[in-house]
């Protein structure tokens, strides 16, 4: 009889096989799953490093180097051990972030893994303030964009075109207030207006002048026209150049230049009709956006209008816009005159666009006014506001952005729009390369304006906009 061999033993070394593959495979899954896991985390910290740095450009790289690497310690690396962190500036507004660190696997290591790598990479930008005004070196100039920069006294009335720097809504004298203004200061936020000065990288030795700077009182249509109600005193006009920081979306905390800082008092002759060198920073400069703050102190019920300019000696010349608002004065208006509100670039692209109009369309006839793209009349939606923006004051419209501001056949006042805010919203294309017209010249591009059909106007107003989104963020 043929005996066999016995076999009952195969089955427990499959079962050690099985075995030894199943759990290889759960540590082959672990593994992955945690070097997954420490690739989400180090994107995380790259990200968090390249917005952290980024609003430090283009003036200050070491600070930019010392933030993105406290953000990256703050979610858990170490750049000054065994991470490495490299930030790279690629524009005046943009900040490449490269993380590289070393995980040790859990199961893998017995394989002969001591170490896996990973890299991750992110690049955040910063959007500056939208510039306002025109596109040259000069804000407010003669012969330059038709409009004077403009500050009120601090007793007119609200209604000249002025919401922030008057305490009145209604004045009762040069030294009180009928009915206060709520806007006063933007509620407390801050006083007067800024100017930004963006000074370009390799520029030398810049100078920033105002022309006509102190309130000198004169008939309307005279020069820029600085005019006071009645025998009502002018305001003491004060001027102070601040520095560039690491806050380019705060204008109000920049550091003061030393010794760039002057008042002028009222109806002295000084200075008018002539430039006044404010300052003079001698020497290679920090590149970024200098701050000019713009106030009014003392009684009156008038409003002064002055430019301002900047030079450099070496590099490119700086721009000078409004940042945030500009209230502008404007007597050497004909019809169909075009003033530009601000440039919005292709950077906005699929955004909305918020523009505010306070006051605007002062004339003596049947007047009108035309927002324009780069390329043209466009369409919107608006909304009309009380003097305060808390309640409307007219149904809302859509359509194309034009508006009557001045109609004879309304009993009483016939200005639409006085002491109201227009607010237009606007939606802006989809595609960068429709949000700036080449056929311009370079400089102009992507620049909206203002076209105002007036009939002798007097033009007192203030307008604001902003492109809605997020301003730092980032970027592929």
């Amino acid at each position: 009889m043929k005996r066999f061999k016995r076999e009952e033993g195969i089955a427990l070394v499959w079962l050690a096989i099985t075995l030894v593959l199943l759990i290889g495979m759960a540590g082959f899954g672990l593994d992955l799953g945690w070097i997954y896991l420490n690739t989400a985390r180090t994107q995380k910290a790259v990200d968090a490093a390249a917005l952290a740095g980024v609003v430090n450009l283009p003036g200050f790289i070491a600070q930019a180097e010392i933030d993105a690497d406290d953000a990256a310690v703050a979610n858990g690396y170490d750049p000054d051990g065994a991470d490495t962190l490299t930030v790279t500036p690629l524009a005046d507004n943009k900040l490449h972030a490269e993380l590289r660190t070393q995980i040790d696997p859990i199961f893998l290591g017995v394989l002969g893994f001591d170490h896996f790598n990973i890299t991750r990479e992110a690049t955040a930008e910063y959007i500056k303030p939208v510039p306002l005004g025109n596109p040259n070196n000069c804000f407010g100039c003669p012969g330059v964009g038709d409009s004077w920069a403009a500050i009120s006294s601090q007793f007119i009335h609200k209604e000249h075109g002025d919401p922030y720097s008057t305490q009145c809504r209604v004045p009762s004298s040069p030294s009180s207030c009928a009915s206060g203004n709520s806007d006063y200061e933007r509620g407390g936020a801050y006083d007067g207006y800024y100017y930004g000065i963006e000074v370009f990288a390799g520029s030398d030795d810049l100078t920033v002048e105002i022309f006509d700077a102190p309130f000198n009182r004169r008939p309307q249509d005279d020069g820029t026209g600085d005019f006071a109600f009645g025998g009502s005193p002018g305001p003491t006009t004060n001027y102070s150049l601040h520095m560039v920081d690491t806050t380019p979306l705060d204008p109000t905390d920049n550091p003061l230049v030393s010794g760039c800082s002057t008042s002028f008092p009222p109806d002295t002759g000084a200075n008018q009709d002539s430039w006044f060198i404010l300052c003079s920073i001698n020497g290679s400069l920090t590149p970024g956006i200098y701050v000019l703050h713009v106030t009014n102190t003392g009684v009156g019920i008038a409003s002064n209008h002055y430019s301002v300019r900047a030079n450099v000696g070496v590099g490119t010349d700086p721009r000078v816009y409004g940042i945030n608002d500009m209230s502008i004065w404007s007597n050497d208006l004909v019809q169909n005159s075009q003033l530009y509100i601000a440039e919005i670039e292709a950077i906005h692209a699929g955004k909305k666009l918020e523009l505010q109009f306070y006051d605007p369309g002062d004339a003596n006839a049947d007047s009108f006014m035309t927002l324009l793209s780069p390329f043209g009349p466009v369409n919107c939606s608006w909304t009309v506001w009380n003097h305060n923006l808390t309640s409307q004051s007219q149904s809302p419209g859509s359509g194309a952005c034009t508006w009557q501001t001045t109609d004879t056949s309304r009993p009483g006042d016939r200005r639409v729009y006085n002491e109201q805010w227009i607010v237009a919203l606007i939606d802006l294309p989809d595609d960068p390369a429709a949000m700036c017209n080449p056929a311009l010249p370079s400089d102009r591009q992507c620049f909206w304006k203002m076209e105002l059909d007036l009939s002798d106007p007097t033009e007192r107003t203030t307008w604001r906009a902003r492109v809605i989104g997020n301003p730092v963020r980032l970027i592929p």
